[in-house]
């Protein structure tokens, strides 16, 4: 079949490739253009788990695709994302800091960006600089605590929410895959690194299949994640799982909404919330 096509997904069921047929039904490799709201893929130096995700949206004159960079106060590249249309932006796998620079190779002067709070749900307006940068800066609150994680001390505010963004489930199924296990470990060490420290284990679904038997699905799959680490030597009074089902999708694929398998693969997630530490 002269029109017969494939599709490569990362690990994290990113595409990444696709392929077709020529007249000699050979499969032909190539890249794809960058899609809109997908983070290039970048190599977190620090291998931490208290890693978070910038959200949020981009307001400028024109609808050409723009491209945004973010760095930390060192300069040193976290990552970069294409946007276009409402021009919304994801930034994954950051290490949690309090402040951030945006580049963007935008024309407007006048454009700015609203940001998802890290630590609340309130929208933070950031207005571009005279250098033509966009200075990030989160605040904890007063309302935190301060935990370690190799070697270092990160603050953050009751609330926070952290994507586990390696534990993987096999399909229709609440059993947690070997790859998960050995991420969840990262967990496991942080938990045991900070005694005190009281979590929320939340669990995800797309929104394909019928909504009930979605939220039954994620809250085994939370569970899962629980008994895992108890049998890791994590006090089950520490932890609370806490399954959502379809209710909190992070793009537009809801019922009804054809989506490709990348974009329904984004709601598919595993998360911790920090609840506090025990005294």
């Amino acid at each position: 079949n002269k029109d017969a096509m494939a599709e490569v997904y990362d690990s994290k069921n990113n595409l990444i490739f696709t392929t077709s047929t020529d007249d000699q039904k050979s499969f032909l490799i190539r890249f794809l253009k960058q899609e809109d709201f997908i983070l290039n893929a970048m190599e977190n130096k620090e291998d931490g788990i208290l890693n978070i995700s910038l959200r949020g949206r981009m307001n400028a004159e024109g609808d050409d695709r723009v491209k945004l960079e973010i760095f930390d106060n060192n300069l040193e590249k976290l990552g970069e994302t294409f946007v276009s249309g409402p021009r919304i932006f994801n930034f994954q796998d950051l290490p949690s800091d309090s402040a951030y620079i945006v580049k963007s190779d935008i024309e407007d002067k006048k454009a700015y960006l609203m940001v998802a709070g890290k630590f609340t749900g309130d929208s933070l307006k950031v207005r571009r600089n005279k250098d033509g940068n966009f200075y990030v800066r989160l605040d904890a609150g007063d309302d935190k605590v301060t935990l370690v994680e190799n070697d270092r001390k990160v603050n953050v505010a009751k609330g926070s929410k952290f994507d586990l963004n390696n534990v993987y489930y096999k399909f229709d199924s609440y059993a947690l895959t070997e790859e998960s296990k050995t991420y969840l470990n990262k967990l496991v060490k942080l938990m045991k690194n900070n005694p005190g420290l009281e979590i929320e284990l939340r669990s995800h679904t797309d929104s394909r299949g019928p909504e009930n038997y979605n939220l039954y699905l994620s809250q085994k799959r939370a569970a899962s994640v629980t008994d895992y680490l108890v049998g890791k030597g994590i006090d089950e009074d520490r932890l609370k799982p806490k399954g959502l089902g379809e209710k909190e999708l992070t793009n537009r694929c809801a019922d009804g909404v054809r989506c490709s398998v990348a974009e329904h693969a984004k709601n598919r997630r595993t998360e911790f919330v920090v609840m506090g530490e025990s005294e």
